[in-house]
């Protein structure tokens, strides 16, 4: 659970959909398209997840997002997103490897 508070850590910095998306990953684990536009009213998702990821590996925190296809009872598709925490060798990586988004580095400076 240390790794999950660094991320809640983490979250104060970013922009309210991605601070909402990703306590929604930590405490109720998944999400798709249509919980993101009907519970938080997050239209663009993938953008969303993928703004989480950067801040994630630029925090160099144990975590990625996976994304899984499925089908609803109609037939139509669907991803649902969720977080997973990654094995120690797979995080290693230097600081250069990703870029921090510039709602960071400004903090920063």
């Amino acid at each position: 659970m240390k790794d999950r508070n660094d991320l809640s850590n983490w979250l104060h910095g970013m922009s309210p959909q991605v601070r909402t998306l990703a306590e929604h990953l930590i405490n109720i684990g998944t999400i798709s398209g249509l919980e993101a536009r009907s519970l938080y009213r997050i239209e663009a998702l993938p953008r969303r997840v993928s703004d989480l990821e950067v801040v994630i590996m630029g925090a160099g925190l144990p975590y990625t997002i996976e994304r899984t296809n499925r089908k609803d009872p109609t037939g139509k598709r669907y991803v649902r997103y969720r977080l997973v925490r990654q094995s120690a060798e797979r995080t290693a990586f230097t600081e250069r490897d990703v870029p921090l988004p510039r709602f960071l580095t400004r903090a920063a400076a």
